[in-house]
């Protein structure tokens, strides 16, 4: 069965009136900002933060750094929604970073 996940953050107050003020102060609690991963995003989120922890037990995500949860909350915060993980995901993403772009010569 697939699972889908669920990326927690830590929030200051700062934080916390930032999405309050866009109108998501809602789905905090305690401090905390649960953002749902969808299973279909799971390929590339493990590309791209390989040190983070996907539990299929309890559908919980650790060791998701710090820097990237910031980039997360401001795609949230930019676009006002929670489930903004794929677009997430394109800006962090990056899976021809520091490689050649492929040329393909057509002969006509």
């Amino acid at each position: 069965m697939a699972v889908d996940y669920t990326i927690k953050i830590s929030l200051d107050d700062e934080k916390v009136k930032k999405l309050e003020e866009a109108g998501l102060g809602g789905n905090i609690k305690d401090k905390v900002l649960e953002v749902p991963m969808p299973q279909k995003n799971k390929r590339k989120f493990v590309k791209a933060f390989p040190g983070a922890v996907l539990n299929d037990g309890t559908g919980e995500i650790t060791e998701f750094p710090q820097e990237a949860a910031d980039i997360l909350l401001d795609t949230i915060l930019e676009h006002k929604l929670l489930e903004v993980v794929h677009l997430f995901l394109m800006k962090t993403y990056k899976p021809v970073a520091g490689k050649e772009i492929r040329r393909t010569l057509h002969s006509g």
